[in-house]
Order: C-alpha cells, then sequence, then structure tokens
C-alpha cells in the first residue's frame, strides 16, 4: 500500500497491526460477514476497506474526509484487484447533518493524514470540509450492514447521523470511545437509546504506547 510522504512507516505498520493482526475492530459476534455491505468511517489510506473486501463483504462504502490523503484511498483501491463495483469511495466528513454552502465543517489538518482531521470551534481550524450522514449515504446506496467508525471525535455525532439507518438495518457497529473522556459513556448511552437490544462488548483495542484504546462493539 502507498500512504502519503508525511506519514511514518512505523504508524502505518501499526494501522495494519491493529486492522488485520490484531482485529481490534473485531469480536466473534461483531465481525464482518460474506455479503456484508461495509461503511467505513475514517476510511484513511484504506487499510479497513481492503481487509473488508478480503474477507468477502460485498460492496464497501469507504468515507475519508482529508483531500490530501483520499487520492492514497483511491489508489490503493484501484490496485488492489478488486473490482470498482465492489467500493465507493467518498471524500467527505461525516457528521450529524449535511453540510456545505458556508456551514461546512472546521477541521484541524494536522502534517501527518494519521489523525489528522479534528473538529474545532475555533479560526485555527481552518480547513473546511463539506459534510454528509450515514443515512443519506444509505438512501443512495441501501443497506448496510455493518459500520465502522475511527474518526476523531466525531464519532457521536456521526451515529446521530445514522439513526434512521441504524434503526432500520440494525447494523453491526464497531466505534471507537477513547478520542473524548465521556465517549465511553455517551456512544453507548445513544445506542442502547435506540431500544434495538444490540448486545454490547467494550474491548480493550490496540496498545499503543503504554495506553489501550478501547474499542465498542455492538451486534
Amino acid at each position: 500500500m502507498i500512504y502519503p510522504p508525511t506519514d511514518k512507516q512505523k504508524h502505518i505498520a501499526e494501522i495494519y497491526q491493529e486492522i488485520f493482526i490484531e482485529r481490534s475492530y473485531f469480536t466473534p459476534r461483531c465481525d464482518i460477514r460474506p455479503g456484508d455491505v461495509v461503511l467505513d468511517a475514517g476510511a484513511h489510506i484504506g487499510t479497513f476497506t481492503l481487509y473488508a473486501l478480503i474477507h468477502s463483504a460485498e460492496h464497501v462504502i469507504a468515507v475519508e474526509p482529508n483531500s490530501n490523503t483520499f487520492p492514497y484511498l483511491l489508489r490503493n483501491l484501484a490496485e488492489s484487484g478488486f473490482p470498482s463495483s465492489s467500493y465507493t469511495p467518498v471524500c467527505s466528513a461525516l457528521w450529524s447533518s449535511v453540510l456545505g454552502r458556508g456551514r461546512r465543517l472546521r477541521f484541524l489538518r494536522g502534517r501527518s493524514s494519521i489523525g489528522s482531521h479534528v473538529v474545532g470551534p475555533t479560526s485555527s481550524y481552518n480547513c473546511y470540509v463539506n459534510a454528509t450522514t450515514i443515512d443519506a449515504l444509505s438512501e443512495a446506496h441501501g443497506r448496510i450492514d455493518f459500520i465502522k467508525i475511527d474518526t476523531e471525535g466525531c464519532e457521536l455525532q456521526i451515529l446521530h447521523g445514522a439513526e434512521s439507518t441504524i434503526r432500520k438495518y440494525r447494523p453491526r457497529l464497531a466505534d471507537c470511545v477513547y478520542h473524548h473522556h465521556t465517549d465511553h459513556l455517551l456512544i453507548p448511552d445513544f445506542i442502547n437509546s435506540l431500544g434495538l437490544d444490540y448486545h454490547q462488548e467494550i474491548t480493550d483495542g490496540m496498545l499503543l504506547a503504554g495506553r489501550y484504546y478501547p474499542i465498542g462493539h455492538w451486534s
């Protein structure tokens, strides 16, 4: 896989290990199944998207807001050998509502493409990005069976913008719950409030620099 020159090789290796080796986004109950339609929120250069395709997903919607990273996602998918009909790349942020025309999100873009798109309210967050919702993508593409969200703190807002999809299709969910100190409480509370009788499991996720980064799984 190719990646932006500003990214460190060891960080790319850590992402590969997180997804392919440690399988941090998966549990025995919450996994990708043959024929699934998968939504990859925070697709970066396509590592999770390729994992899903390798594991027989029917289609993957790969959403990446960083316009500098997006060409690497496109190239990795194009060179993967999977037919273009098996994936849909989307260069957009995800949010609780569709945003554009002066109502875009303010992002702080770091030097590295990894974890670089963080939403903030001040003028220093001067990278403006349009946003769509999972519900809008589902209306365009149909059912979604598995949703992975790793979006640097936008997870709860994204789930609010996926409520209709979750209610309609009850997809399995793998969601990072560590970007804000209240995420491990607010994200499960929101999913439980839908009354869909999800089985919930919070796992340690990946160990980096002596810290675990927990991931919530709903199936």
